[in-house]
């Protein structure tokens, strides 16, 4: 593993974080305490909050794999599957309401009574929607599958293989003495207190960082949130004030508080709060965050900055809380013959927390119809058949003034031998969640103090040598994108047909198809081989990975495929 390119008086103002690529999600090793403890969390622009697992956690159970992430506050459909092993991931704040709370009860009461007996969830975002359940019956969304699921709080976690934290044991945590609690929207949860310690990454050392230690949750791992503080915990229920004088008062409590990001620059480590995501091309183990400054290396063509826009007109807030940005269309590029799926104006969350990508549903079915797929109710996604010539074709997703590019083979995933699966889902929320199929397709800049993004194609050519330069004000060599001054505000109906690629300064049409040839991925039951990785067993957790010599990688086929055959079964 490389070191930190910062220096170890950290002058340089950046500071590179290696991310392993565990197929269904990116990771990171931390080392926290006195003496250090080690623990793996997944590093998630989708969240705020850093928070890591007890070693008292009544849940923890050896010898089987529990619950990783699912659900996103963009994918209300709350997916939940109790015992889910290889599976997509997304993860993201639900909110609470405080209508639930019982008299004298706090938040998390609420969330594991809701959990043991029965959940209700409610998102902050203008289309609210409300969804309740209960224990091990089918909750139901209009427009979604249904889906089964034994009851949360019963169900035990694998915690020893992404290590746990006894804060007993270091000499130097130091506890406030707050409560702690967090909910996803697949009824994973974790509670426990806040405290702060001391924590080294790849041997970088950062002091006064605010993190959770969970002593009761269904997760298996924790999660290093680096989204704006405006998605914090400890700030999230002014989206569903409502006037009534409780509530009232546990507004006035809310506060946002210097998160991982945010310490970097307190510590003088970075100079703006902002990082570059390089996810990497998927077949290999190890992608990046940037902290503090741009690697030109890293992306081919211009780097193009678009505002963030807050899609939650009904909070509290007045500015974005988390990094959605306008998708002007999309459109389809097959050996230079193009063609546009849609032009409608839509929010799109840039989530690293997620491994696919969700549309509503009405574009999702477009997309599908586009690559002849049909949608399967049992397993909530699109199949479509495997002799569907994917050669040379990628989809084309237009920022108002450029395009990110990506093979459609990183989206078609081979089920059996007659039938593929595309890594598309769609969701009643009338927004995108662009997730790490996107994004290992991108070289993405997340500046978290002007509430911008800057993106360009990612290059893969690892040949190159490091070009870095530092973030001071702006982002180095960005230029404002054609539509900056014209991004979405409010939902509109959607529109098929037009033509994305005429839109001026879209140039980057085939950076995609120019750094990395997409090939199909394949899974089949009993098979050890994957076009995708050099060496993979469909019997192996999407989680384990040897580090001994060849490291061998499971496919992301089979994470795909066994999370697909979870619903079928």
């Amino acid at each position: 593993m490389r070191e930190w390119l910062a220096k170890r008086d950290n002058t340089d103002g950046y500071s590179l974080m290696d991310v392993q690529n565990q197929v269904s999600f990116y990771s990171v090793d931390l080392e926290i305490g006195t003496p250090p403890q080690k623990v793996t969390v997944l590093v998630d622009t989708g969240s705020s909050d850093l928070w890591v697992m007890g070693t008292d956690n009544p849940l923890c159970a050896s010898g089987r794999r529990g619950k990783k992430f699912l659900g996103d506050e963009g994918d209300a459909r709350v997916e939940i599957e109790a015992q889910q092993k290889d599976e997509w991931v997304t993860t993201g704040v639900v909110t609470i309401t405080l209508g639930d709370l019982p008299p004298g009860g706090n938040i998390w009461n609420s969330v594991a009574g809701d959990l043991e007996s029965g959940w209700t969830m409610m998102t902050g975002a203008e289309n609210t929607m409300m969804m309740t359940g209960t224990g091990t019956e089918t909750a139901v969304a209009t427009g979604v599958p249904a889906r089964t699921t034994d009851s949360a709080a019963e169900a035990t976690v694998q915690c020893s293989t992404y290590g746990t934290f006894d804060h007993s044991k270091s000499s130097t945590f130091k506890s406030n003495n707050t409560a702690f609690a967090i909910s996803y929207g697949d009824t994973s949860y974790a509670s426990g207190s806040w405290g702060i310690d001391t924590m080294s990454i790849n041997k970088l050392n950062v002091s006064g960082v605010s993190f959770a230690v969970a002593n009761y949750s269904n997760s298996s791992m924790g999660v290093l949130g680096i989204g704006l503080p405006g998605l914090e915990v400890t700030n999230q229920l002014s989206n569903t004030a409502s006037g009534k004088k409780d509530i009232a008062a546990a507004s006035s409590s809310l506060y946002q508080y210097a998160n991982f990001p945010m310490v970097l620059k307190n510590d003088g480590i970075i100079h703006k709060v902002a990082y570059s995501l390089f996810l990497n091309d998927p077949q290999e183990q190890e992608g990046s965050v940037l902290f503090g400054a741009v690697d030109h290396s890293k992306y081919t063509g211009t780097l193009y900055t678009v505002p963030l826009v807050d899609i939650y007109h009904d909070s509290a807030s007045s500015k974005p809380v988390e990094f959605d940005i306008t998708l002007y269309g999309l459109g389809v590029d097959k050996d230079g013959s193009q063609s546009t799926i849609a032009t409608t104006t839509i929010p799109a969350l840039l989530d690293s927390g997620t491994t696919i990508s969700y549309f509503p549903a009405q574009l999702a079915n477009e997309i599908a119809r586009k690559f002849n797929a049909t949608y399967d109710s049992r397993s909530g996604f699109y199949t479509m058949s495997c002799s569907y010539d994917t050669s040379n074709t990628n989809l084309v997703f237009d920022f108002g003034g450029f395009h990110i590019t990506a093979p459609l083979d990183d989206f078609v995933v081979q089920q059996s031998s007659q039938t593929c699966v595309l890594a598309i889902g769609p969701q009643q929320e009338n927004w995108v969640v662009l997730g790490d199929v996107f994004l290992s397709n991108a070289y993405v800049v997340y500046d978290l103090e002007n509430l911008e993004v800057s993106m360009a194609q990612a290059n893969f050519d690892s040949s190159l040598p490091e070009s870095v330069e530092v973030i001071s004000s702006t982002v180095p060599s960005a230029v404002k994108a054609a539509s900056y001054s014209n991004p979405w505000s409010s939902a509109v109906m959607m529109s098929t047909g037009g033509n994305i690629f005429t839109v001026e300064g879209a140039s980057n049409t085939t950076g995609s198809s120019s750094t990395r040839s997409g090939s199909r991925i394949t899974s089949r039951v009993g098979s050890s081989s994957s076009t995708r990785r050099s060496e993979a067993s469909s019997s192996m957790g999407t989680n384990q990975r040897k580090n001994a010599g060849a490291i061998v990688l499971p496919s992301f086929s089979t994470a795909i495929f066994t999370f697909i055959a979870s619903f079928l079964l």
